[in-house]
């Protein structure tokens, strides 16, 4: 996969190392045949480069392959014509690899931010904006703000993927509170998709259980069903967090109810749920609650 990298990409100034092209060690790194040892060299030599790479992955990940293209060239493909798709695959690649390679320099590629942010606001590549989002997930605190801006100003998918990912930070800085205040908000939105996405999120988060409990259990009804089944969801996943028992006691005649529910989803989620917060009703019912 590596042979002739350089020939699809002539002329761009890049960083070297050891008489070697960012784009040819970033397309060693993940590169089948090699052993690990060798992938693992090339991984450390990007790492080395660093933040001297950046402009280059940068503008590579910006440069994803529109879907036509991608058709355009399977569909070569199944009659052989191979050579019509070579461009468009290495350019896929290299747009692979480049996010890869950011994701790989983790905190160097802090000062990255900025940028991935308005690509993920910007891009009309759906595999770009996933990836500049998945990026930001992951790059600590700094990243909250921009997934931010996305949830409350994007539209589409490009929002459902923030909502989804921005649960996924395990470090949130001083911005919990707001993350949470925002998710609570993308609940009462006609938008079925976000309401259910936020609901999942907020399940997921596990952090002030004293306002989400409620606002789950209000939707626990909810006419739509990716919403109210996404609120059951949340509180099965709120019931692992110990902390928050003494706040989901308040669901437990509904969670009692629930179980019997016509719904092999919902009666599975508040089963789970009963288990963990009051294994007696399960089998004394709700009496006392």
């Amino acid at each position: 996969m590596g042979i002739g990298v350089v020939a699809f990409w002539p002329g761009e100034r890049e960083p070297e190392y050891n008489g070697k092209k960012l784009s040819e060690w970033i397309e060693r790194c993940w590169e089948f045949g090699l052993d690990d040892s060798q992938n693992t060299e090339a991984q450390n030599i990007v790492q080395t480069i660093g933040t001297n790479g950046l402009p280059s992955l940068l503008k590579w990940a910006r440069q994803g392959v529109p879907v036509w293209q991608i058709r355009a060239a399977e569909w070569c493909q199944k009659f052989h014509v191979y050579w019509l798709g070579h461009p468009v695959w290495a350019r896929a690649r290299r747009n692979y690899h480049a996010w890869a390679a950011l994701r790989l320099l983790g905190p160097k590629a802090t000062s990255a931010v900025p940028e991935v942010s308005r690509i993920a606001m910007d891009s009309g590549s759906y595999e770009v904006m996933g990836h500049a989002v998945i990026f930001l997930s992951e790059s600590g605190p700094d990243g909250v703000p921009p997934l931010l801006q996305i949830i409350a100003q994007g539209t589409g998918e490009r929002r459902i993927k923030a909502i989804v990912h921005i649960a996924d930070m395990p470090d949130l800085g001083t911005n919990a509170s707001v993350v949470v205040a925002v998710l609570m908000k993308c609940l009462d939105e006609n938008d079925e998709s976000v309401a259910a996405c936020a609901a999942n999120s907020l399940g997921r988060l596990g952090r002030e259980t004293k306002k989400v409990v409620p606002a789950l259990i209000g939707l626990l009804h909810d006419q739509r069903p990716a919403v109210s089944t996404s609120a059951w969801e949340a509180l099965g996943m709120l019931a692992d967090n110990r902390a928050a028992v003494p706040d989901l006691q308040r669901a437990v005649p509904e969670l009692a109810t629930a179980k019997e529910d016509p719904i092999p989803k919902v009666r599975e989620c508040a089963t789970n749920a009963l288990v963990k917060i009051a294994p007696e009703v399960l089998t004394n019912g709700v009496k006392g609650f």
